[in-house]
């Protein structure tokens, strides 16, 4: 992971909720994997999304969907 996929990683994880850490980790370590490859596409941010919202702790929800928007137009491959 780079330094901005960590401190998105850490951010994530911290609001999400406990008993969802472990599905949360490997959704996101999936997606770093592919954004190394270059194969990280609109169509997987999109499938992505709804997985992570349903991890989260319901008041976290808002704050992080504006962070991934934000995240996503940067790191996502058109």
């Amino acid at each position: 992971m780079n330094d901005g996929q960590k401190q998105f990683f850490q951010f994530i994880m911290e609001r999400t909720e406990s008993s969802n850490e472990a599905a949360m980790k490997e959704l996101l370590e999936n997606a770093f994997e592919q954004q190394k490859n270059g194969t990280f596409e609109q169509k997987d941010m999109m499938a992505m999304v709804p997985k992570m919202v349903a991890f989260l702790r319901e008041d976290a929800r808002e704050e992080v969907m504006a962070i991934v928007k934000e995240y996503g137009s940067q790191h996502v491959d058109k």
